[in-house]
């Protein structure tokens, strides 16, 4: 399957993304994680049945994407809006949903608030944003406003940097909190330089330093996987897990959350060994626990 480029004006901009396999096949609509790109999921697709329409978008402020307006810090709901738009422009009334982390979030939203389009969720370690509660939202949403003014005041004082390819890469690599091969590195960065000068620029948003996260309690997060009657696989990195089990929070999903997972009928958990982009870095196992998945002939069709 070659991937073709597309576009779709939004009153923003344009929201871009690659696609692969014929329009008349199954579409799946496919998104990437936190500071990524459609590009994620190049590595992946390939491996996976040729009968679906593959759909990977460059989330806005990301990849080829325009990005949101300036001014105001980004908010989550927004870009669980901005998939609704790309399924709209498609006129898709039936989908499949992958998402790689932030990706997975989204989609989670998106297939709880839309059960009667999603046939079938795959989530790529991810599943829902971390969690507050009652007596912690206002200092969360109080620290949530001053960070975005410190970032905002800083990138008003900064020119963007610019770096040579290479550079870019190993910066990727380096500053990256999860292990990422370099082969996959140069896969990502493709669709997130921009031209600057002699060298290149990263073209992301810079607001997403700060994550873009809802403040929502665990009743919440756990109310909306429940409302989700879809078939739905996640896959977890092992190594994510790990990190959860030694105490340390890490925002794609709780321990308690994939204990209750145990109790949804529609949940399909696997673990495999790897690390959080452990699609990009060994694609080949991913595609091992999607194929059987994509094949079963149940769905909420």
């Amino acid at each position: 399957m070659r991937p073709r480029d597309f576009e779709i004006p939004v009153s923003w901009g344009h929201i871009a993304g690659v696609q692969w396999g014929q329009e008349t096949g199954l579409p799946v609509v496919c998104v990437h994680g936190i500071q990524d790109n459609a590009g994620t999921f190049e590595r992946l697709v390939p491996l996976l049945p040729k009968r679906f329409f593959w759909i990977a978008i460059d989330l806005p402020g990301h990849g080829k994407s325009s990005p949101f307006e300036g001014g105001h810090p980004i908010e989550f709901t927004h870009l669980v809006y901005s998939v609704k738009v790309v399924v709209d422009h498609f006129k898709l009334t039936k989908i499949y949903v992958m998402g790689h982390s932030l990706g997975a979030q989204l989609l989670c939203f998106f297939t709880s608030l839309y059960p009667e389009v999603v046939v079938k969720a795959i989530f790529l370690d991810g599943l829902v944003p971390m969690t507050t509660s009652e007596d912690k939202y206002l200092k969360d949403l109080r620290e949530k406003f001053d960070d975005y003014r410190l970032l905002e005041t800083s990138l008003l004082q900064k020119t963007p940097p610019s770096y040579s390819y290479d550079d870019a890469v190993n910066r990727l690599i380096k500053n990256r909190p999860n292990m990422i091969l370099p082969e996959a590195a140069q896969v990502l960065i493709k669709r997130s330089l921009a031209v600057s000068g002699d060298g290149f620029r990263y073209s992301t948003d810079q607001r997403f330093k700060l994550l873009p996260l809802p403040l929502i309690s665990f009743s919440i997060a756990a109310d909306i996987v429940k409302s989700i009657k879809c078939p739905c696989l996640l896959i977890i990195a092992q190594e994510s897990l790990k990190r959860l089990q030694e105490g340390k929070r890490i925002i794609y999903y709780t321990e308690e959350l994939i204990d209750a997972l145990k109790k949804f009928p529609t949940f399909t958990v696997r673990v495999i060994p790897g690390h959080h982009d452990v699609h990009l870095n060994e694609p080949e196992s991913v595609a091992a626990q999607v194929i059987p998945f994509l094949n079963d002939t149940q769905s909420s069709l």
